[in-house]
């Protein structure tokens, strides 16, 4: 029997009604969900059909060069208005081993980058100041907000759900599309 398969929220389902457990769950991108990109990536990894069964060894180095190519469209969008953002996202990379960060840790990270690699606003002509590379990070979606208000469970805001930041009490986070690229090194 041929069988098609439909992307839901972990890899594919099939429309021909046999089973299959999920393996690997993708957490949702900034605007589309990780599915689609990572699938395409996956299956020139494997080498195979991009339907199911998942092998483990074709997961990791597909989800790498997807969180590259994510990166680098992000950057590629927004590096005319904002020059060096690809500078300043890449001073990220090895900054910090877990993925909760305070916004006082953020500044401080940020007011160590050299000049060089800070974001350079090209409508004003003019390097942005600290809290405002912050704004522009969480507004293009590069961090996402963590919520902790909710007993039961850790909840996450981008930009567009919650465009307030408290420049003490914040918390963010690498949104999950961008991580692989992070800690490869």
């Amino acid at each position: 029997q041929n069988c098609k398969g439909t992307a839901v929220g972990t890899f594919q389902k099939p429309s021909c009604g046999r089973s299959i457990k999920p393996i690997h769950s993708i957490p949702y991108s900034v605007a589309q969900p990780l599915e689609r990109g990572f699938n395409n990536y996956y299956s020139i990894i494997q080498g195979k059909s991009k339907y199911l069964p998942v092998e483990e060894n074709a997961v990791s180095p597909a989800e790498i060069i997807y969180s590259e190519w994510k990166l680098s469209d992000l950057t590629g969008e927004y590096s005319k208005s904002y020059s060096n953002i690809d500078r300043c996202i890449q001073s990220f990379i090895g900054a910090k081993r877990t993925w909760d960060w305070p916004i006082t840790d953020i500044l401080g990270h940020l007011g160590k980058i050299d000049k060089r690699n800070k974001i350079y606003d090209s409508t004003t002509a003019q390097i942005l100041p600290d809290e405002e590379c912050v704004e522009v990070l969480y507004k293009i979606g590069f961090f996402r907000k963590v919520d902790r208000k909710h007993l039961s469970r850790v909840r996450y805001k981008l930009y567009y759900q919650d465009p307030s930041i408290n420049y003490q009490l914040s918390v963010f986070d690498i949104h999950p599309a961008f991580r692989k690229k992070f800690v490869q090194y």
